[in-house]
């Protein structure tokens, strides 16, 4: 909970009545004057579901179909070593 002092309340209130009149929430409606990039928006639940069970299905798989301690070489020179 933020405090803040009378004037900052009565403005608050003003605009929590026109997001009202627009059919929003102040959050949503005071989201409209911030830049895209202020505000962070949690992953749903269900990405991060996603993300864990492929990053578990990769070690799975890379622990059945590598050799123990194997190392991949992913740098910029092996992917185009055969370009030159």
């Amino acid at each position: 909970m933020i405090e803040v002092d009378a004037q900052a309340a009565e403005i608050l209130r003003r605009l929590a009545q026109r997001a009202t009149a627009k059919g929003e929430t102040l959050g949503a409606y005071l989201s409209h004057t911030l830049p895209p990039d202020a505000i962070e928006t949690p992953r749903p639940a269900s990405q991060r579901d996603a993300w864990e069970s492929f990053v578990s299905g990769m070690t799975a798989w890379s622990k059945s179909h590598l050799l123990p301690g194997y190392v991949a070489d992913d740098s910029r020179e092996a992917a185009y070593d055969d370009r030159s």
